[in-house]
């Protein structure tokens, strides 16, 4: 009876232990989010207009159009809900993954929160983030057991590269003039320097010929399977496009690692529910 006691107990207090570990890896997250919130400014109300879009190369102008930004104001702010899968490794298998997304644009910052679902009823958890020149990631297991964690000068590189490619999300940022610089473009493409505090990156967006975002490249340092960790190109696929508050987006995205050793298909998400401002 006693050894029944003890095992019922451990497993109450197990239990309330994951509980109060999640809560408070979760609060770190809405925490962060805040702080962004607070601290990353907002544009005005005034909509957005033609004028505004000779500023940038004529199919970046085309794809904002497309969007549906003309007479709209810029976005601030969104919130992001996603399913999908991700693949740990190039021999893994994709394993089902919810997450949630927070975006500033006027000061581009990026906080991402996921759970992966290894089993059932048994989860790892990722926090990702971006914001003023520092990016960071943590994983967890069952949110309390440490599987990795990134922070330093390559992880803020990598940072500022994913947090451009998210910004395909909330697509009026592309008329920031600050810390934009487009240096090249045709018919069908345009490639930039993207700079934010002492940091830069190189990024190029490909476009449909009805205006739609293709897809965008970017630079991101990659943690390969013997520990060293090599400047790759990512790519970002945006397919699916749909009318959402008051926009057409993109709602399946798409992650791959160009790898010497060949495409490495890394995420699959498929937007829920956008919502800005």
């Amino acid at each position: 009876m006693k050894s029944i006691v003890g095992i019922i107990a451990f497993l109450v207090v197990s239990i309330l232990a994951l509980f109060v570990a999640d809560h408070f890896y979760y609060k770190n997250f809405e925490d962060q989010v805040e702080f962004a919130r607070q601290n990353s400014g907002m544009f005005d109300d005034m909509p957005i207009t033609d004028l505004d879009l000779k500023k940038v190369p004529p199919p970046v102008a085309k794809y904002l159009r497309y969007c549906g930004l003309v007479g709209k104001p810029r976005i601030n702010f969104a919130y992001i809900t996603h399913g999908g899968e991700f693949k740990p490794a190039p021999d893994k298998k994709f394993m089902p993954i919810e997450g949630e997304y927070y975006l500033t644009t006027k000061q581009p910052t990026f906080n991402w929160f996921a759970r992966l679902k290894m089993f059932p009823g048994i989860t790892t958890s990722a926090f990702d983030s971006y914001q003023h020149g520092e990016g960071k990631m943590f994983v967890k297991f069952m949110s309390i057991v440490n599987i990795a964690e990134s922070a330093g000068e390559k992880t803020n590189i990598s940072a500022l590269g994913r947090c451009f490619a998210e910004m395909t999300m909330v697509p009026s940022f592309f008329l920031n003039e600050d810390g934009i610089e487009w240096i090249s473009f045709d018919s069908t493409s345009a490639s930039c320097i993207f700079s934010d505090r002492n940091l830069s990156t190189k990024a190029r967006l490909f476009f449909y010929k009805d205006g739609s975002l293709d897809k965008i490249q970017v630079s991101r340092f990659y943690d390969n399977p013997d520990g060293r960790q090599t400047l790759e190109q990512f790519t970002g696929k945006c397919s699916v496009y749909k009318n959402i508050n008051g926009l057409r987006l993109a709602t399946i995205y798409d992650g791959y690692w160009n790898l010497r050793s060949g495409d490495f298909h890394y995420v699959h998400f498929d937007l829920k529910d956008i919502k800005f401002n």
